[in-house]
């Protein structure tokens, strides 16, 4: 009898003992008869040891571990022909079309040197032929000036002695103004005047508005003046007058400023 490598019992082919023939032996059954002669056969099993059958099966999976590690070490070694393959074949495909890879190369090489050069002609062009005109900005642009200026009483307003400054705007800029607002100042000013401010909604490019403004001022001072103009887009622009103590008016002046509190063209008095 013969054992596998967990334990269990092989039976061998036998002779019958009483006629010689070949008896098939059962591995789970003790007798046995011969199917020639009849007799009866007893077949004694032999008995393994408990530490042989744990050694066997320490055996038996010490095997299943050596072949997991075989089965990992053959993968990996396939993975890394894998990779070594693929290198290869990239390799041979750029050997064999390196004149396409090189002529891409030169295309865009070629293609940066004409833009490069025709940027270069431009600027060259605008040297010689001069700077081009930017694009124009339009801003708002407003002067103000005093004319002349003089004293007098105002009853009406029960304010006594005032002074009126006769104060010329312009729009010397390239677009209207709007919410134009013009104010007279002055150093010894008292109370408000009604007439200390004038409001435009809009002023025109190109145009300009003669004004008489009062302020409330003391008596027998030189007075000094300051017109203020301000409008929307950040418009602001001031001026002064240092002396206003004539009694009379400078009708000369202000008749050359044009119709008091009228629009008309920059230059046009009339």
């Amino acid at each position: 009898m013969q054992h596998d490598k967990r334990g269990n019992t092989k039976m061998t082919p036998v002779n019958c003992t009483h006629c010689g023939g070949p008896v098939g032996m059962d591995a789970q059954r003790a007798n046995h008869i011969c199917q020639y002669c009849g007799s009866q056969i007893i077949v004694e099993r032999e008995k393994i040891s408990p530490v042989e059958s744990v050694l066997g099966f320490v055996k038996d999976q010490q095997k299943r571990i050596d072949d997991i590690k075989k089965e990992k070490l053959e993968n990996e070694r396939k993975a890394r022909e894998k990779a070594e393959k693929e290198r290869e074949e990239a390799e041979k495909s750029l050997k064999k079309y390196w004149w396409v890879y090189v002529l891409v190369m030169l295309i865009i090489f070629g293609y940066s040197k004409v833009m490069e050069m025709q940027q270069t002609q431009v600027a060259l062009n605008s040297s010689v032929a001069g700077v081009p005109t930017p694009t124009p900005i339009h801003l708002p642009k407003v002067n103000i000036m005093i004319f002349t200026c003089d004293t007098g009483t105002d009853i009406f307003n029960g304010m006594g002695e005032v002074t009126n400054g006769y104060v010329m705007v312009q729009n010397v800029g390239e677009v209207d103004i709007s919410n134009v607002r013009v104010e007279l100042r002055a150093n010894d000013e008292g109370k408000t005047h009604p007439d200390k401010y004038y409001e435009l909604p809009n002023l025109p490019f190109g145009y300009q508005i003669p004004l008489r403004l009062t302020v409330d001022t003391k008596n027998n001072v030189d007075t000094e003046l300051e017109a203020v103009v301000s409008g929307d887009n950040n418009v602001y622009s001031t001026t002064t007058k240092s002396s206003c103590n004539l009694r009379t008016v400078d009708q000369q002046a202000v008749d050359s400023m044009g119709v008091l509190f009228k629009l008309a063209r920059i230059g046009i008095t009339k």
